[in-house]
């Protein structure tokens, strides 16, 4: 954190405040997974929302953070809506939420959520580097129906369910038919804490997450 504070930001952007800044890194920690509340992190950071801004293109531009865009096939809505907020290190996102071991993690209340953006940076990672060329989104809707990750490639659409559990029960699965309800022609994959994997149907099937790469 010293490092990339005190040096390699400063590559980036002149900050003045390296205080705060720190503090909002650690902040962005507690929003992992999350809905951003670009305002609400204002507050607790002491700037303003133009200030985030600015903080966030910074971490995304040095590659520390990046953001899941909203589904919405009127692309100005994308652009409008809140994104949730990821890390690409993990072991980063762990030290800075202060959780030091194996059994700190499983104990967190942030182990879900952890969890999936493991799963969803390894996805993304994966993708950059294979040089394709797939565009990430995630889907709520105003009576909390949700997809953790729908990936589009050539105007198809996998939707990717997400569950550190290793127990199966039918309550994961609502995300994911409700989306197959108005787009049946989509596949759904379950990525859950499991090491064996499933088919429930043509259409949808469960993945360890040790088979992460195949997505």
């Amino acid at each position: 954190m010293q490092t990339y504070v005190q040096r390699d930001v400063r590559l980036f952007r002149n900050i003045t405040n390296l205080a705060a800044f720190s503090r909002f890194v650690y902040l962005c920690a507690n929003y992992a997974g999350q809905v951003l509340n670009r305002d609400e992190l204002a507050k607790k950071t002491g700037v303003d929302t133009k200030t985030v801004l600015a903080c966030l293109g910074l971490l995304e531009s040095s590659y520390l953070i990046f953001l899941l865009q909203p589904w919405y096939k009127n692309m100005n809505k994308r652009v409008m809506k809140s994104p949730k907020l990821y890390f690409y290190d993990t072991g980063l996102l762990c030290h800075l939420s202060g959780i030091k071991s194996i059994s700190a993690l499983k104990g967190s209340s942030a182990y879900g959520a952890i969890f999936e953006n493991w799963i969803i940076s390894e996805i993304r990672k994966n993708n950059e580097n294979s040089g394709v060329n797939d565009r990430f989104y995630y889907f709520r809707d105003s009576a909390g129906n949700e997809v953790d990750l729908l990936i589009e490639r050539n105007e198809e659409v996998l939707a990717v369910e997400i569950n550190s559990g290793a127990k199966f029960n039918e309550s994961i699965l609502r995300g994911l038919k409700y989306w197959r309800k108005y787009h049946p022609e989509n596949q759904g994959i379950l990525v859950y804490g499991r090491s064996s994997d499933r088919i429930l149907d043509e259409r949808m099937s469960m993945l360890s997450w040790k088979q992460v790469t195949e997505l």
